[in-house]
């Protein structure tokens, strides 16, 4: 599926149903700065489809998303390796933090690190190190991780941060989006 979220001068601009045509219009003629996003299939049986979502756009990023309940799973590694093959900078959001525990939530943190490290990239916590570090440094060796909850709020002003300031990658297209 595709999503649109946008900014303009007093920060995001969001759709009230991502379902409704009408609501996305409106995030595209009100915002000054738009991001896009591709959502691919999560599922393995489906994983061409998700290899095929990937390489035919023009993306400035990637965004893997972890379930806290679930953690790491097989698709999710799976999934981390065609982000990082397509050398992508990528962030992790680890979602449904509000679902577990603070101790669940850090396993799920150093697992997601762990498998970063064995792919050589370097994680970087936006909670410990900042949006500012994080879009310093992110790059295709660098992978911000922010932990979110959509429900109590968690991590979602460290991402209208980051999505508002990071800048367009070299092989981007011409317009606005990202």
């Amino acid at each position: 599926s595709y999503g649109v979220y946008g900014f303009d001068a007093d920060g995001p601009v969001r759709m009230d149903n991502p379902h409704r045509k009408g609501d996305r219009a409106r995030v595209v003629e009100e915002a000054d700065r738009l991001v896009s996003f591709v959502d691919t299939v999560g599922h393995e049986p489906w994983l061409r489809t998700t290899i095929r979502g990937l390489v035919g756009q023009k993306l400035d990023y990637g965004l893997l998303t972890v379930a806290a309940d679930d953690g790491p799973t097989q698709t999710t590694r799976e999934h981390l390796g065609i982000l990082l093959a397509t050398e992508l900078p990528t962030m992790v959001a680890i979602t449904k933090a509000d679902l577990v525990s603070d101790e669940r939530v850090a396993e799920v943190e150093r697992e997601v690190e762990r498998s970063l490290r064995e792919v050589d990239k370097t994680p970087l916590r936006v909670e410990r190190h900042g949006v500012d570090a994080a879009v310093e440094e992110i790059d295709e060796t660098v992978v911000p991780v922010v932990v979110t909850s959509a429900v109590s709020g968690l991590g979602l002003e460290a991402f209208d941060e980051l999505f508002a300031r990071l800048p367009k990658t070299v092989g981007s297209a011409a317009s606005e989006q990202f």
